[in-house]
């Protein structure tokens, strides 16, 4: 995050529009590109709107980008969503909801759940879930119905986690084998796996249900009066209660004339009615963005910029000149958001910065879709000598043991794996498109021992960036980074599966954004294959 400005700055046509309408007092949506210095833009309007002796309010994603936003700077009050509840319900008076004592930081232990409330095993699709499955899964679900604006749990918010991959698993392969029973004519055994097909969704239906009685003994249990809960809170939980307490005239919010949301396109719908209540009490909302990088849509994100804007008397305006890239990736990143993301938002190139779109074999960071991708490149570069740092590197190696666990014969410690009762299960459903990265990480233990596998993955995970060091990381994982040169690897989907799915043409957008000077994406298919990308 760069400084904001101490002096006057020389603004740019798009910032002296957003700083005029900011100066007139109403909401605004900006919508801000890859790369075009919205965190510093949105700090020249609370400078300029504190001018005026307004006090605002900047509400940041998450501690971090709060830490960095004090330390630059920011002129206006900074705080997590998280932190303006804690500061309100949490605490040792007599008023407090919750005690700090109580608050667990992380996710609680599915086992620690089921033991303290009794939860029983419960049996799915031929198989059993173990309390400790059970309560991940009430977890689970009373997290997703924290994200939501809605007041009581329902179906709507049960997850079923990765049991869910195993049943969309499951009912793939059987529309596959119908497919080809279809094929030969064999309607009977066509009409065999409809039957096994529906087994499932009623399978489906009926754990939803054991989830949610559960999630609801659970939430019930957490929102005990102090010294009463048997088990913590999460931090969701009472941030929960914050939100729905303030739409209820049970708590105050700040003082504010103006509030700041900067990453609104990571907010859910709870964060909404939490900015709601802002604009309700009369303050201004500057909401501040790139839908675009939507990327967290299995974590309750929603479409929020664009439901703000739906609000009567609320302004837009665009961020698009960005300041990491110049013309030449700038024109690449366009023809691809022309290509999938249907959009009339174009991005500027820097005229002052030096980029290109070519091929490179020493980038200083290779970004793959998966960890299975993430493993493979590692391998590559490992060979030509390269010092790597792998973020992920230890979760990967969780996952490779846990592989290995299945095929001696031993029980996995992940509940991602505990969902297969043998390897050959977990064979089959890596042959879905649900365990595709399975398949993946399978074909890199059979090429490679495990055990070396796991002790390369440990080495990269704790290398520490510097010069000549080629950081390898995931899509999801460069959001918000940026390096010189990006490469990104082969594992992306092909361009069949990336026009069914707007999450992946979006994450694309973010991959094809982190380069300054060269971006190398030519290991890509879509882009290895098709000739007409438009530069």
């Amino acid at each position: 995050m760069p400084a904001i400005p101490t002096r006057e700055w020389v603004l740019t046509e798009e910032q002296e529009t957003i700083l005029s309408l900011a100066d007139k007092g109403g909401d605004l949506v900006i919508m801000a590109l890859a790369g075009t210095g919205k965190t510093t833009t949105v700090g020249l309007v609370a400078k300029s709107l504190g001018r005026r002796s307004k006090k605002g309010l900047y509400l940041a994603y998450n501690a971090e980008m709060k830490r960095t936003a004090v330390e630059w700077g920011f002129p206006a009050e900074c705080s997590t969503i998280h932190g303006l509840a804690y500061r309100k319900v949490v605490g040792t008076g007599p008023d407090a909801l919750f005690r700090p004592s109580r608050i667990f930081n992380g996710s609680l232990p599915g086992r620690m759940i089921a033991e303290a409330l009794g939860f029983r095993s419960v049996g799915f699709a031929g198989r059993v879930i173990m309390p400790p499955g059970v309560g991940a899964l009430s977890l689970a679900t009373v997290r997703n119905s924290c994200y939501s604006d809605s007041r009581e749990l329902s179906l709507s918010h049960v997850s079923l986690g990765d049991y869910g991959k195993l049943l969309r698993g499951g009912v793939e392969k059987l529309q596959m084998q119908k497919a080809k029973d279809l094929a030969k004519g064999d309607s009977q055994a066509a009409a065999s796996c409809d039957n096994r097909i529906a087994e499932y969704f009623e399978a489906g239906e009926s754990l939803r249900k054991e989830v949610l009685g559960n999630a609801k003994i659970l939430w019930n249990e957490m929102n005990k009066p102090p010294g009463e809960g048997k088990l913590p809170i999460t931090h969701d939980i009472y941030l929960k209660r914050y939100v729905e307490g303030v739409a209820e005239g049970k708590f105050s919010l700040p003082s504010v004339d103006f509030v700041i949301l900067d990453e609104a396109q990571d907010s859910n719908s709870l964060t909404l009615k939490l900015l709601n209540a802002f604009r309700n009490n009369g303050a201004q909302s500057i909401v501040v963005g790139d839908h675009y990088q939507q990327i967290y849509e299995w974590r309750g994100t929603e479409n929020s910029m664009k439901k703000i804007l739906e609000s009567p008397g609320v302004s837009s305006a665009t961020l698009s000149q960005s300041f990491r890239f110049g013309e030449e990736i700038a024109t690449f990143v366009n023809a691809y958001m022309t290509r999938y993301l249907n959009e009339s938002f174009r991005i500027r190139g820097n005229p002052t910065i030096g980029s290109r779109v070519g091929e490179t074999s020493r980038p200083d960071a290779i970004v793959c879709r998966t960890n299975a991708g993430c493993l493979a490149a590692l391998y590559r570069e490992k060979e030509s000598r390269r010092r790597v740092y792998v973020p992920k590197g230890k979760e990967i190696a969780r996952m490779i043991e846990d592989i290995e666990a299945l095929r001696e014969k031993r029980r996995p410690k992940t509940s991602a794996f505990q969902v297969f009762r043998n390897y050959e299960e977990l064979e089959e459903f890596s042959e879905t498109e649900e365990g595709k990265q399975i398949s993946m990480l399978i074909k890199m233990i059979d090429k490679n021992e495990a055990e070396n596998l796991q002790g390369t993955l440990a080495r990269a995970g704790e290398c520490r960036v510097g010069p000549g060091v080629v950081t390898i990381t995931t899509g999801h994982g460069s959001k918000g980074l940026e390096w010189n040169k990006v490469s990104l690897w082969e594992d992306f989907p092909s361009e069949d599966a990336l026009s069914k799915n707007e999450e992946e043409q979006r994450l694309g957008y973010v991959v094809l954004t982190r380069a300054k000077h060269l971006l190398d994406p030519f290991s890509w298919s879509l882009f290895s294959e098709t000739v007409d990308v438009g530069i």
